[in-house]
């Protein structure tokens, strides 16, 4: 009927004067409540809702083989016994990484293990296949569509606390000014002392919570340790010129119903930071090392700015910040300049906007947020299908010593294929998450019509 929202399939493309044709699929429903209102966006974006039949048997099959991980082809290193936990948000149930550190010597060292996802996941299996396809997973308040199957991703690749996993450790060594001295990449087998919050880490470090601090006694050092890297890191990540926008993301809270009961400000506390400074490291350290070799790699790129948006947006900022010209390069020290002032939530807004978006490419142009000028994603394999890439390419690299020029030549043409389509559907993702936060506050917002707000 007029007015209604349909899902089509196009019979036949326009051609000359011949209008297209198609036929309806689908006809959606008017959502009812704000479960629906993300059914429908999950149509519209044409997000797969359940994994086919071949990946359902094959993820079952790797569920029944996998309880207690034997690792015949490979030696991997057993690291059981090192103080090991994973840090995340309450409602986590996907565990990609898990971190271990110890005072050395010379100042640092790192460890940070990764789920190790390529051992259960070969190129080409009807996973990865579905995995490619997905890209990502997807969160929205009520649900994750996951890349991969619940079995593999809240399971047998997760690293959950008090068992045995197969993951990929990034061992690194830092002097006690946060300069990485050298990195080893190996397959290991780790088993998490705790599964900590990220509200739990903050009550130790930042509150000092007695109760908390007695709670997690035994790995009290592990945390002093992480908080005063974390520091030497993070000062000179920022002093390099990366850049640091502390914008609010929004977080919907929903009742027992489903219905939006509140919207707040995201919390990101030092917890939070302490896991980013380590993960980027780990990043870093991974995608020089097969830079290095001259190994064809998927990078996380992020151009500078175009020189004609920043004109525009000088603009407007120079009176404001009372800053005369400025380069991209000196954008980290503005943001720094006009912390806590009242304009500076539109002024990061306003970089934010003119600056391009990240995306993944085969060619390594630098990372212009970060400041980095090497960088891959390597820290998620369980929910980002790039990162997967680069754990396999790795692990090749790490047993075969030498890649042949045609293998090095397959990979190239192969990962401009998975670069353009890992950007589009992280894009994908990111547009839906976003739609189903602005639905949300429009639920949220639906009894309150008539009144008025600051």
């Amino acid at each position: 009927r007029n007015g209604d929202s349909v899902i089509a399939e196009i019979i036949s493309y326009p051609e000359g004067k011949r209008p297209p044709s198609g036929r309806i699929v689908k006809v959606i429903e008017k959502p009812e409540d704000p479960a629906s209102e993300v059914e429908a966006i999950i149509d519209e974006f044409n997000i797969p809702r359940k994994f086919p039949r071949n990946v359902f048997e094959e993820a079952k099959e790797i569920h029944t083989k996998g309880s207690r991980p034997e690792f015949p082809e490979e030696k991997r290193k057993d690291l059981t016994s090192l103080p090991t936990v994973t840090i995340d948000g309450e409602r986590a149930k996907d565990f990609d990484d898990a971190v271990s550190i110890k005072l050395a010597e010379h100042g640092y060292r790192l460890w940070v293990h990764i789920a190790d996802v390529g051992f259960y996941v070969p190129w080409d299996s009807d996973i990865d296949i579905e995995a490619r396809k997905r890209g990502t997973s997807i969160y929205f308040p009520d649900r994750v569509t996951p890349m991969l199957p619940k079995e593999l991703s809240e399971d047998i690749c997760s690293l959950k606390p008090g068992v045995e996993r197969a993951a990929f450790t990034v061992e690194m060594d830092f002097d006690r000014n946060g300069n990485r001295i050298n990195s080893r990449f190996y397959p290991s087998l780790i088993k998490s002392d705790e599964r900590m919050t990220y509200t739990s880490v903050r009550k130790i470090l930042v509150d000092n919570d007695r109760h908390e601090r007695e709670r997690y006694s035994r790995l009290l050092p592990e945390f002093e340790l992480m908080a005063e890297m974390c520091g030497v890191l993070r000062k000179k990540r920022l002093d390099r010129g990366s850049l640091d926008f502390d914008l609010p993301e929004p977080e919907v809270l929903l009742d027992l119903q489903g219905n939006p009961e509140a919207i707040i400000s995201a919390e990101r506390n030092f917890a939070h930071m302490i896991i980013e400074e380590f993960m980027i490291s780990a990043n870093e350290a991974v995608a020089e090392h097969l830079a290095g070799l001259e190994i064809p790699i998927l990078y996380r790129i992020h151009e500078e700015p175009d020189p004609m948006k920043l004109e525009d947006i000088m603009k407007v900022i120079k009176p404001i910040a009372r800053i005369r010209n400025i380069t991209p390069k000196d954008f980290s020290q503005m943001l720094e300049h006009i912390k806590g002032r009242p304009e500076q939530e539109i002024i990061n807004h306003m970089i934010l906007r003119s600056l391009k978006q990240a995306r993944y490419s085969p060619v390594n142009v630098g990372h212009f947020g970060l400041a980095s000028e090497c960088y891959a994603h390597f820290t998620s394999p369980i929910r980002r299908y790039p990162d997967l890439v680069v754990h396999r390419i790795l692990r090749e690299v790490l047993h075969k010593k030498h890649l042949s020029d045609t293998r090095k030549a397959g990979l190239e043409s192969l990962l401009s294929d998975i670069a353009f389509t890992s950007s589009r559907l992280e894009r994908r993702a990111d547009e839906a998450e976003r739609e189903v936060i602005d639905a949300m506050r429009v639920w949220f917002m639906r009894d309150k019509v008539g009144e008025e707000f600051e």
